[in-house]
């Protein structure tokens, strides 16, 4: 008994050496967004996913600043009309019925209206694109794509009172972009 104690302590004590090859970009972004929930998730293989995939039991008469916020970015990702977007959030249901969705969207799209005519005097009149990227260093691969590219500049926005974590993102976009030679 002896023997298989000290044979299992000695197996317990061997590590397993993982060799990293290849990080994913939004990997890394993550990181620097969320240390410890990245920590969890790749160390620990601890995940906490809330999906509130229950249907509510009561009609929505407003939204909230969250619905808020999703709504302002997917119109801002949209060429549609605000009365296209409108309806088919409705039919979504992620806008209440009626003469309430109108308001909301008419109050959404005018803010967002003022971020994209901005968008547009600083993109001088490139058009959106993604760079898929896969860049060398040492022995590990850095592959992902940089988002919201109009020409030589990327230009990101955020709607959020809380902005750090968008600034990340467009700073660690930037500097892989500079790796690249794509972004000045």
């Amino acid at each position: 008994h002896l023997s298989d104690i000290n044979e299992y302590k000695n197996t317990t004590k061997q590590k397993k050496e993982i060799k990293i090859t290849s990080i994913n970009f939004k990997d890394l972004v993550g990181f620097y967004q969320y240390p410890i929930k990245k920590y969890y998730q790749k160390k620990m293989n601890i995940y906490y996913n809330y999906d509130d995939d229950i249907l509510q039991e009561v009609e929505s008469f407003e939204i909230d600043n969250r619905e808020r916020w999703l709504l302002k970015n997917k119109l801002l990702q949209q060429n549609e009309n605000a009365a296209t977007f409108r309806n088919e959030q409705v039919k979504k249901g992620n806008l209440p019925l009626g003469n309430i969705a109108d308001l909301s969207i008419e109050k959404i799209d005018s803010e967002v209206s003022v971020v994209k005519s901005r968008i547009k005097v600083h993109a001088n009149g490139e058009k959106i694109n993604q760079i898929p990227f896969e860049i060398e260093l040492n022995k590990l691969t850095l592959t992902g794509t940089i988002e919201n590219v109009y020409g030589n500049k990327i230009i990101n926005c955020c709607f959020s009172k809380n902005y750090y974590k968008n600034a990340i993102t467009a700073y660690l976009s930037a500097l892989a972009g500079r790796a690249l030679g794509k972004i000045n």
